[in-house]
């Protein structure tokens, strides 16, 4: 029914990202052919479990920002003044510090410029395939940014961390519509960013205790993720330009080995978010607008939660 990829049906990842964006800008027809034959169809329908788990990925953000400013606000703030000030410092950090030269926190700032200024320079570069602007790259580093203390916190509380993937395709989707590929990058910038974030802080949290040279672990991460970022970059690009119709099922050989079944998810998402767009589905032009009252449901169960552990003895 919704034929946005004329060539690659649901095939898109963080993993071949760049697969569906190189087949699009070759073979895809123009957006405006495509938002008319959707049009055409109708409105889109939602079942009765993906609407509630879309309703319950919203109250799950709102809940975690809530819950955290309300549990856990006066400790961050009076933590973060004793760390500037030097004030309160455990014993392991003791023993880091007194042992080990500590990372410099230039170095982490000048990943961060790089980080943001190549992924900028990407989406300007490429932006007919790609189709993000250069502010639709800051805009995901905020979000990523913003969420990441909250997220971490409610991580090391209770093992579970609610991912950004509803709320950065909500956002992006009401800023920039009809643009899929665009939905897809904003996701993975803002999401992925923070995941990485707080498996790094996994990682360093993990090597503090076990007193690894900070330095070291530094190093290490930076290395791995270098490698790994070429390595699939040039296995992605051979993939595409050495098999035909890759992820083309319809196309394939009978017994072939490219089919990409488990990457559904994200062609779904990018289609319902990208293409159509939550204003269509959640806005005022779609069937599922109540569902947004549960950005705020969470907020009044956790001041709930509030009330009765203060009341409660």
């Amino acid at each position: 029914m919704l034929m946005f990829y004329s060539l690659t049906p649901r095939q898109t990842s963080s993993v071949n990202l760049l697969m569906i964006c190189s087949m699009v800008a070759r073979y895809a027809p123009p957006i405006s052919y495509n938002f008319l034959n959707l049009i055409r169809q109708g409105p889109l329908y939602l079942s009765t479990m993906f609407a509630m788990s879309y309703g319950i990925g919203f109250s799950c953000l709102s809940a975690t920002l809530v819950h955290v400013l309300l549990f856990h606000g006066s400790d961050i703030l009076q933590l973060s003044k004793s760390v500037f000030q030097g004030k309160k410092i455990d014993i392991h950090t003791k023993i880091m510090r007194k042992n080990y030269k500590q990372v410099p926190e230039w170095w982490f700032l000048c990943i961060l410029l790089f980080s943001i200024m190549a992924a900028t320079f990407v989406c300007e570069y490429y932006n007919d395939q790609l189709q993000l602007p250069w502010w639709g790259v800051m805009l995901a580093c905020v979000v990523a940014v913003s969420f990441t203390l909250p997220v971490g916190i409610i991580r090391a509380t209770t093992n579970q961390a609610p991912a950004l993937n509803v709320i950065t395709e909500y956002i992006i989707g009401y800023i920039y519509p009809v643009y899929p590929i665009a939905v897809m990058l904003f996701k993975v910038y803002g999401n992925m960013s923070m995941k990485q974030a707080i498996f790094f802080l996994q990682d360093f949290k993990l090597g503090h205790y076990m007193k690894i040279p900070p330095r070291a672990m530094f190093l290490a991460q930076v290395l791995d993720t270098i490698i790994a970022a070429i390595v699939h970059l040039l296995t992605a690009w051979w993939l595409i330009e050495t098999v035909p119709n890759i992820c083309h099922r319809e196309l394939l050989p009978p017994g072939s080995p490219w089919t990409c079944p488990g990457d559904h998810v994200f062609y779904d998402a990018s289609v319902i978010w990208g293409l159509i767009g939550p204003r269509r589905i959640f806005g005022n032009l779609g069937h599922y607008s109540a569902i947004n009252w549960f950005f705020l449901g969470w907020y009044y169960c956790s001041f709930s939660c509030l009330a009765s552990t203060q009341s409660l003895p």
